[in-house]
């Protein structure tokens, strides 16, 4: 019985699908795409110019504000401490002058309790005063 089984075996069938058909449809697909392309590449050189040229790259400038800026630092802070810590008008005509901060604050300190009341003869605060409306 196994013998007979074998010999009557059927050889395995050839696929019901024939192979030029699917390569006929994969290449009108593959046409249709390339006709897209091309027509899209058409239509962006004749509707939109430099679409397809290349981007030139502009590099970003480098900032030329200082070229020193620990120098520039050391400048700004030596005059500040200069004004901190020199005598010098700001009003010679209306007799406002500046003082150094530590005696500056020695003078506040020293009044007491009436450190921040009005000087006696000062009739209008200093146009720097931040109490004033502007």
């Amino acid at each position: 019985m196994p013998t007979e089984e074998m010999g009557s075996r059927i050889l395995p069938q050839p696929p019901e699908v024939d192979a030029r058909v699917v390569l006929t449809v994969v290449g009108g697909f593959l046409l249709i795409v390339a006709a897209a392309v091309v027509g899209l590449l058409v239509f962006l050189k004749a509707d939109v110019p430099g679409a397809l040229a290349p981007k030139r790259e502009r590099p970003f400038p480098a900032p030329t504000l200082q070229t020193t800026p620990q120098g520039d630092l050391a400048k700004f802070e030596a005059a500040q401490h200069e004004a901190l810590s020199d005598y010098g008008w700001i009003d010679r005509d209306r007799g406002l002058a500046h003082v150094p901060i530590d005696d500056a604050m020695r003078m506040i300190a020293a009044r007491g309790e009436h450190a921040y009341d009005p000087l006696p003869g000062s009739s209008d605060p200093p146009a720097d005063a931040g109490g004033g409306k502007r």
